[in-house]
């Protein structure tokens, strides 16, 4: 995880209170990362004609993207914090909203796989789950969304830096 950047309030609320290290590695409580792409589209109307109903090779030429396109992630795991709506402070005034979220994991070989989504991502929903008086563990979800339609996926054996830094 070492090329890979995770907002401040989610390394915060996973990353262990004590010292534990594996290699030289922090180890974090973090069990699943789920991105999502939505890409809606429609058709530009041609009165009294549809189309690509008569002739397949019209079929796209009349259609378009929306954007724009949803990007969104979200991180789950065990909350190292008793009370982590708290521990994350987004109800403090210098909470940011522009947050850079890169992931990068190492293959067996020398390939890199990276999940770029850009430094455009906010924090919209933080969800809390299990905790009960059983013993379970208390899992934290934070959940980002991005409105730029921001993401790169790619795979090689360098990463680069690929986010754009044009002003929106």
């Amino acid at each position: 995880m070492s090329q890979t950047i995770l907002p401040e309030e989610a390394l915060d609320i996973f990353k262990n209170d004590v010292p534990d290290s594996f290699m030289g590695k922090n180890i974090y409580g973090l069990q699943s990362i789920d991105i999502s792409l939505t890409i809606d589209y429609s058709e530009l109307n041609d009165i009294g004609i549809w189309r690509g109903y008569d002739n397949g090779d019209d079929i796209n030429k009349w259609r378009f993207v929306n954007l724009p396109v949803g990007v969104s992630c979200s991180f789950t795991g065990v909350s190292r914090s008793l009370y982590p709506r708290e521990s994350i402070g987004v109800d403090t005034p210098e909470f940011e909203k522009n947050k850079t979220i890169k992931i990068v994991a190492n293959s067996s070989g020398s390939d890199y796989y990276v999940w770029d989504l850009g430094r455009r991502n906010y924090l919209n929903d933080v969800g809390i789950s299990n905790g009960s008086t059983d013993g379970g563990n208390v899992e934290l979800t934070l959940s980002y969304q991005n409105d730029y339609s921001e993401l790169v996926i790619a795979k090689g054996s360098s990463i680069y830096n690929i986010t754009s830094n044009a002003i929106y």
